[in-house]
């Protein structure tokens, strides 16, 4: 299946290219601010004629050095920073922590010539992406875009906010002593530490956050966690645990009412089924693995805001059950917008592969994505919406609610119902038996 872009650029505004700008500027919030900050006045300037063809679109900033940069920042509303990680003075790391605290809904990139497993882990706790020098025009230009699309999708700026704010998910408080205890071992299996860590959701986002991040400079996108696991290493992953706190202790009273175990075993057994559709299918083994990881993480955007507004959550949860309506409706009359936006916009900016973005998006409205062919999103929606419909008692295996018949026709996949129905009961079987 051939790459695309699954969301629209966003506005475009005429902007100046400059760094002293009106301090009222920052209410003009329909013009995209972007600054980059790098002690070397030869590296700006040669942002400046890298992107010179964006000019009339963004207004481009540049920063010598992390205190120029927060002096903008206090008279301007900044969309995304992108700041060199070594810097005398104010480093790269300091400044993002200072924009991660105080500018919490700015989106956050680092830059660095250097690959080290300190700068690996610095940028893993404030940035949202890592960009790996020297860098070509065409990628910065896509990452920056992608990123703005990601931001057009929640028109609510609280959201935005907490969003990207967050560095890791809550997850399982449990995982964390197994992985500690399994990679302080001298007998640490890879393995053994990849079958944990596949048992949380979390986890597993932020893992492939990283290995698939430019800091590694791996040419294609790592879809098994075995893999990844075994590219980071025991001692990076020990780090990670420690340091970015991916295991953050997990309450019911801060959840919103959310059952943290019931969602992680849903979407490990959403990700099982929507491999298995994906194989039945004859999809390519690549497409296969991205699938299951997909269907493993489509509901993140659930944990962000149950645990980002645990009330306005508990809300969402009453409503669910007084009025029947699905959990993403709930949501999108609660926040204005629903789990699968959140999610979906945490996984951009994370660098996660495009159709894992995309089967996040759409997988509750697969009608509403550009793509019309059999891919990850649509074997994620149709083994979400059996998993929720074959486990109800006396259900009509036909008639099943949760599934979009207009994007059935579309990919002309309709009849194939019958045979995905014999696939959902036979794995649900096997889960009972």
């Amino acid at each position: 299946m051939s790459e695309q872009k699954i969301f629209p650029s966003p506005d475009r505004c005429t902007a100046q290219e400059t760094f002293t700008e009106p301090a009222n500027s920052a209410n003009k919030t329909d013009v995209i601010t972007i600054i980059f900050v790098d002690d070397e006045p030869n590296v700006l300037s040669g942002y400046r004629r890298m992107l010179r063809g964006k000019r009339s679109a963004w207004n481009l900033n540049f920063a010598n050095g992390g205190e120029e940069a927060l002096e903008f920042l206090k008279t301007h509303d900044v969309d995304i920073i992108v700041s060199d990680m070594r810097m005398p003075g104010m480093g790269g790391g300091e400044l993002l922590t200072r924009v991660k605290q105080d500018y919490p809904r700015t989106i956050r990139m680092a830059l660095s010539g250097y690959a080290e497993t300190e700068t690996e882990l610095e940028c893993a706790q404030v940035a949202h992406q890592f960009l790996l020098k020297p860098i070509e025009a065409t990628s910065l230009i896509e990452t920056l875009e992608l990123a703005l699309s990601l931001r057009s999708l929640l028109s609510d700026k609280a959201l935005q906010k907490t969003v990207a704010g967050l560095s890791s998910l809550p997850s399982l408080p449990t995982l964390y002593h197994q992985v500690l205890k399994e990679a302080s071992s001298e007998h640490g299996s890879m393995a053994s530490i990849a079958e944990i860590i596949s048992g949380d959701i979390a986890m597993t986002a932020k893992i492939l956050q990283l290995v698939n991040s430019a800091f590694f400079g791996v040419r294609r996108h790592i879809t098994e966690l075995h893999e990844a696991v075994m590219m980071l290493g025991i001692d990076t992953i020990k780090s990670l645990v420690v340091s970015v706190h991916l295991f953050s202790s997990y309450e019911s009273r801060t959840s919103g009412g959310l059952d943290l175990q019931q969602l992680t075993t849903h979407s490990q057994h959403v990700g099982n089924l929507a491999s298995r559709i994906a194989k039945f299918e004859k999809m390519p083994k690549k497409q296969c693995d991205l699938s299951l990881l997909a269907g493993m993480l489509h509901d993140i955007g659930r944990l962000v805001l149950a645990n980002s507004f645990p009330d306005e959550y508990q809300r969402v949860i009453t409503l669910h059950n007084t009025e029947k309506l699905q959990n993403w409706e709930c949501e999108t009359q609660i926040f204005g917008a629903s789990h699968a936006e959140i999610g979906c916009y945490l996984a951009g900016l994370w660098s996660l592969p495009n159709p894992i973005i995309e089967a996040l998006a759409y997988h509750h409205q697969p009608e509403r994505s550009p793509t019309r062919e059999f891919s990850p999103l649509a074997a994620v929606h149709i083994a979400n919406a059996l998993y929720h419909h074959l486990q109800q008692p006396d259900v009509d295996p036909t008639e099943n609610p949760y599934l979009s018949r207009i994007y059935l026709q579309e990919l002309d996949l309709e009849g194939h119902l019958s045979d995905w129905n014999q696939i959902g009961r036979a794995f649900l079987e096997e889960l009972t038996g």
